[in-house]
């Protein structure tokens, strides 16, 4: 499993304690660029699989941004996951329409990203990104024993209201105004 932090393992960890691969050891990984963290992805899955570690023994999750779909490198990775049928990898998408700058169709057109998807032999699951009943769901094993892609729809800022599914609420900070900054001793 691929995460920024541990407490996000761990979250994650304790949410699947029904599932079989429940207790099983993590990978921490945190890297700068997408394109990285999925061939690392795919670096362990096949790893794992080679070392005898195959079927539900373990899982690799990766968290992807729908923008950063945008940068080559990342469908040469899902080709190779796919070639490899790295069925113990599921592929997040936060697919909230926005980057930084602007709206993900607005710089490089994603859609149809589930045909994209199925077309490099994922298996895809589409769901909405603030249900967590949908997204444990989404986790269960491959049904095809390909990798799994999940597009979770999601709404950047979601009700925050002065932030909701805005470009500029979620690039800049803007300075407070002095009437909410802090006291200076």
């Amino acid at each position: 499993m691929l995460v920024a932090d541990r407490s996000a393992a761990e979250k994650f960890a304790q949410a699947r304690r029904s599932h079989a691969n429940a207790g099983r050891e993590a990978t921490l990984a945190a890297t700068a660029e997408l394109a990285r963290r999925v061939r690392l992805s795919d670096l362990e899955t096949i790893g794992r699989a080679r070392l005898g570690h195959i079927g539900s023994e373990f899982s690799v999750v990766d968290i992807l941004g729908d923008g950063e779909l945008q940068e080559g490198s990342n469908w040469e990775a899902a080709m190779t996951a796919s070639h490899h049928a790295l069925g113990s990898l599921t592929a997040f998408v936060d697919r909230n329409r926005l980057q930084q700058g602007a709206r993900t169709e607005e710089t490089i057109r994603l859609e149809p990203l589930a045909d994209k998807w199925t077309s490099f032999g994922w298996e895809v699951r589409i769901i909405d990104g603030h249900d967590h009943g949908q997204i444990l769901t989404a986790v269960e094993p491959p049904l095809t024993g390909q990798p799994v892609c999940v597009i979770a729809s999601t709404i950047k800022g979601k009700g925050v209201s002065f932030m909701e599914d805005r470009v500029s609420g979620t690039t800049r900070c803007r300075p407070l105004s002095r009437s909410r900054q802090p006291a200076r001793s």
